[in-house]
């Protein structure tokens, strides 16, 4: 019964890999794996035992052989250590996944459609999203007292809206974008982090996890600065992205990545 129930949790982590992730190589790789690791979990017993009541015949042995030796390679293909480079890294796919699931670090910010109080004499209609740990003091300000109001809106990923487009009832067939921002250069469709050592402080791995949500929200390409980049080889890099992002600026017609709907649920 144990052996069962740890194949159908692979199976079903697996599933949920591939249901969230399946458009990163990374992802669907591991999921793979934990399938290959499900199957072993129910022949691996069987051929053992098989292979120890005929431990003395050559079938015996060659089958537990086959079987340590498909058990070993999973585990080192799975860790990382042998296989192409881009295998190298596998706790890479897992994190990507937890952030797909909401369980990364992107997760701990939360949305907020604004927050009015009757009773209010100030009311805040605009916050800078540079101030982050003071939002989250107004956010819980208004929550729990009435001494004013908060009318901003913060969207933090598709679920709540970001990235997302309502439809302006004074131009129809269009969005808000276009009497909000005009049309948007190509540049609002690329995010750069430099995660070079002397670029990084302590937030440096949550702020990348923002950016990494964000880009898959907003449709963005994530272009990331690691150590190992020589320049030539970033300056490459980065011109590729600049290609990829004129290209998604066009199939979205310049309008915001980060989308219109936090505009109307603000007015």
């Amino acid at each position: 019964m144990g052996l069962l129930v740890q194949f159908l949790g692979l199976c079903f982590a697996a599933g949920r890999a591939l249901s969230f992730g399946w458009h990163d190589s990374g992802v669907g790789r591991a999921a793979s794996f934990l399938y290959v690791n499900a199957m072993l979990l129910l022949l691996g017993p069987f051929m053992s035992i098989y292979a120890t009541n005929w431990l003395l015949e050559f079938a015996g042995m060659t089958l537990m052989t086959v079987d340590i030796c498909f058990q070993v390679l999973n585990v080192l293909l799975l860790s990382g250590l042998v296989g192409p480079q881009q295998w190298q890294n596998p706790m890479a796919a897992f994190q990507k996944l937890a952030t797909l699931q909401g369980f990364g670090l992107a997760a701990k910010r939360i949305a907020f459609s604004g927050h009015v109080n009757e009773n209010a004499r100030d009311c805040i209609v605009s916050f800078p999203g540079k101030y982050s740990e003071e939002w989250d003091q107004a956010v819980s300000a208004v929550k729990s007292q009435e001494a004013l109001s908060l009318a901003c809106v913060f969207l933090t990923d598709r679920a709540s809206g970001l990235g997302a487009h309502c439809d302006n009832p004074d131009e129809p067939g269009e969005c808000w974008c276009r009497a909000i921002y005009g049309h948007l250069p190509a540049s609002t469709y690329i995010s750069v982090v430099d995660m070079r050592p002397a670029m990084q402080n302590s937030q440096a791995p949550i702020e990348l996890e923002f950016k990494r949500a964000d880009a898959v929200a907003m449709g963005q390409r994530l272009v990331i600065r690691e150590e190992h980049y020589g320049e030539l080889e970033w300056q490459r890099e980065l011109a590729d992205a600049e290609e990829d992002a004129r290209a998604r600026c066009a199939a979205n017609h310049g309008r915001a990545p980060w989308g219109c709907r936090w505009f109307d649920d603000w007015r």
